[in-house]
């Protein structure tokens, strides 16, 4: 059935991993190991116990220069959102999700994936 994502995680993914890979990814539906999402930025490390990960994070963070830690996440959210769709691009991404979200498509989809059938798509 394929991967759902807002407009603007669509946009974010693309500007990640590039255009080919998040057409792979949405187009396609494929999947990554997790090896490949390290690799592609998708994630940053990988860890048997990601707790104890998170926790050795944490510490090690919590043991910088607390104004220097705060500008730095300050400053990479600020870039983050320095860029954006534009309104009217927001708002047609928005509209081709409701048509997608109310179509028969995704009704048969979904009752193919119940019925662990391939599903036969009509394009309404």
């Amino acid at each position: 059935m394929g991967i759902h994502l807002s407009a603007k995680n669509i946009w974010r993914l693309a500007l990640l991993v590039g255009q080919g890979a998040a057409r792979d990814f949405l187009l396609a539906g494929r999947t990554v190991t997790a090896e490949e999402a390290v690799h592609m930025g998708l994630v940053q490390r990988l860890a048997g116990d990601a707790l104890a990960e998170a926790l050795d994070l944490a510490g090690e963070v919590s043991g910088l220069a607390p104004l220097t830690v705060q500008g730095h996440k300050r400053s990479l959210n600020l870039v983050a959102a320095a860029t954006a769709l534009a309104p009217d691009a927001l708002a047609e991404i928005a509209g081709l999700e409701e048509r997608a979200f109310s179509s028969e498509d995704l009704r048969e989809g979904m009752a193919a994936f119940g019925d662990k059938r391939t599903p036969s798509f009509e394009g309404r």
